[in-house]
């Protein structure tokens, strides 16, 4: 018989290698870090936007007076009416030298500041600079720095921020619906100078080139900006009905159009119908 010490032997099976936590760890404390970086963003945006709201709020409640409601003749209470108010522009320029007047577009209930720095080359000086000076997301609302005359020129142009929080020109997007524009009031803001509050019916809403026509100034004759109010007119996204055929004075609020990833301006137009003087 054969000799039977040399036994074969079975291989061993393989070991299964422990598989490693840290990349798991990793991925954790990956998307930790973005989640925690990405809440850091959202709450300083949210804090940038109510310390926006808190200067322009401060600034317009220092400027401006609230006329009290009166009483109703034998009820003792009041009626519900429009709110009216004062324009304290000596007030406004204490703050502010830049101060030039103040806008009140009722629909959107906005009351904002307006400036104008001269001799600004880029144009931009306001666009993140709140009423005090200091930085402010918002910026303050401003007259084009070129506007050789100011609050006293035909065509008058006021820059502001389209906002995520609803503020500045944000709500100028409502205009967008000739529904909203044919509301009672809708189609009317106002401007407050140091001299007399002047009345505007809004007569175009549309969106041009942020370098566009749209932006002409320094016009010499009225005739000039009738022709311009005229072929703006047509590019409205609505007929709005109102008469330029006579006009003298034109505001044009411009802001970064967000339904077109900020390529276009939305503009909103108004043609001066009426001026009370102070």
């Amino acid at each position: 018989m054969g000799n039977n010490n040399d036994q074969e032997t079975k291989p061993e099976k393989p070991k299964k290698k422990k598989k490693s936590a840290l990349p798991f760890i990793l991925i954790i404390i990956g998307c930790a870090v973005v989640l925690t970086i990405a809440l850091i963003n959202i709450i300083r945006t949210q804090m940038e936007y109510k310390h926006s709201r808190d200067i322009t709020e401060n600034a317009v409640s220092s400027i401006i007076k609230t006329e009290p409601q009166t009483e109703t003749a034998g009820t003792g209470e009041t009626q519900p009416q429009e709110e009216t108010f004062s324009y304290n522009h000596q007030a406004a320029l204490a703050m502010n030298p830049d101060a030039k007047g103040l806008i009140y577009i009722p629909a959107i209930n906005q009351k904002l500041p307006i400036v104008q720095r001269l001799n600004d080359a880029s144009n931009e000086y306001y666009l993140h600079r709140g009423f005090d000076g200091a930085y402010s997301r918002a910026g303050t609302v401003y007259i084009d720095t070129n506007i050789e005359e100011g609050m006293g020129a035909r065509h008058i142009i006021l820059y502001g921020h389209h906002m995520g929080d609803g503020t500045m020109f944000s709500d100028n997007d409502k205009y967008r619906d000739s529904s909203f524009y044919k509301e009672a009031g809708n189609d009317t803001f106002y401007i407050y100078t140091p001299d007399s509050v002047q009345e505007y019916k809004i007569f175009s809403v549309y969106t041009p080139s942020p370098t566009g026509d749209t932006y002409t100034i320094n016009f010499s004759t009225d005739e000039e900006l009738q022709e311009y109010a005229k072929k703006w007119k047509s590019y409205s996204f609505y007929d709005t009905g109102v008469d330029i055929s006579k006009a003298s004075k034109i505001v044009t609020l411009s802001s970064c159009d967000i339904q077109t990833g900020y390529k276009l301006r939305l503009v909103v137009q108004g043609v001066m119908v009426n001026e009370t003087k102070n």
